[in-house]
């Protein structure tokens, strides 16, 4: 059973800051090399190289595949990643997994085994990533652990998302979908120059679904509605030959339905019929019948306390992001 509940949480504003020292060479040269045909550029070791080059256990996506696969949520990465695996807890809390390693909790400020960046900025908890997931310039996934460069909470691996960035020319796009219970999902973006040496980008996604797609065994309740908004804006600015700067913010928001868990059993010491004398504080009367007549044979099947006008989870956040990559002189 899963009594509905309001939980908010405040994700902090995570500022990342990445400076890199002159390097002095005998002629100028662009900060990243230009990439073979074919060949996916990735930062998996915090530099511009080229995948084939990382001696690591690397994936990579770009930002067109996951369009096209409509990857736009954490649990979407599974389509592209097999070693991948989301799983939601009935408090909300997503558990991810990396090659079978994971940690299975349903505490929000609990971290994860398998760490998320988001342009270098580390998201510490899973629920940090419930926000719509739009428009990337690719996804790496890094398997193994990762502490070296990126700290503890990297034992299984890493999830490093990659935003598209501002572009020199002007370009937009905006796309709908449609689909069963009553969902209509929205985004797009906008991207220019703003004048000499700066640029900017706006995007957002927006996804809803008026109709829960869990229903109640003892009542016509529905749970599973959606209703999720996110908006980024980022900037690029080259002030000098040689210097760019990145900066980006990113806001979510995220009131959508908490699934219900689905009661199929007991544990040893909570059955009613061959657990302990203390087996009936553990269950509320009439529990064993009903679980008895209503066993789940699907994962629309559900219950749950009434609501009484209560929300389910509520969550937002915001980050953002400033870097400074590497300036190049020359000298004798």
């Amino acid at each position: 059973m899963m009594k509905a509940m309001r939980i908010f949480l405040a994700a902090g504003t995570a500022v990342g800051i990445v400076f890199a020292a002159p390097a002095f060479a005998a002629e100028e040269t662009a900060p990243d090399t230009a990439a073979a045909e074919g060949d996916i550029i990735v930062t998996a070791q915090r530099r511009a190289e080229s995948m084939n080059d990382v001696g690591m256990a690397i994936q990579a996506v770009d930002g067109q595949t996951l369009e096209n696969l409509r990857v736009t949520d954490m649990r979407d990465l599974t389509a592209v990643a097999p070693s991948f695996t989301v799983s939601q807890s009935y408090q909300g809390v997503p558990t991810y997994t990396l090659r079978g390693i994971g940690f299975n909790t349903i505490n929000l400020s609990s971290t994860s085994t398998v760490g998320t960046y988001v342009d270098e900025v580390a998201y510490a908890y899973p629920i940090m990533n419930t926000g719509p997931v739009m428009d990337l310039e690719r996804v790496e996934v890094l398997k193994g652990p990762q502490g070296t460069l990126y700290g503890r909470n990297t034992t299984a691996g890493l999830i490093n998302f990659i935003t598209a960035k501002p572009t020199d020319s002007f370009e937009g796009s905006i796309k709908a979908d449609l689909g069963n219970y009553q969902t209509y999902n929205i985004g797009g973006h906008v991207s220019g120059p703003l004048g000499e040496g700066i640029a900017a980008r706006i995007a957002f996604r927006s996804e809803n679904s008026d109709k829960g797609w869990q229903v109640s065994n003892t009542r016509g309740e529905r749970l599973g509605q959606i209703d999720k908004l996110g908006i980024r804006g980022s900037l690029a600015i080259d002030p000098a030959p040689g210097t760019h700067f990145d900066l980006s913010v990113t806001w979510w928001r995220n009131k959508s339905d908490t699934v219900a868990g689905q009661g199929i059993g007991f544990t040893p010491a909570t059955n009613p019929t061959t657990g302990t004398s203390n087996s009936r504080f553990f269950n509320a009367p009439g529990l064993a019948t009903y679980l008895a007549n209503n066993f789940p044979t699907k994962a629309s099947q559900a219950d749950w306390h009434p609501r009484r006008g209560d929300r389910p989870i509520s969550a937002r956040g915001s980050d953002s992001t400033a870097r400074w990559p590497r300036t190049t002189a020359s000298g004798d």
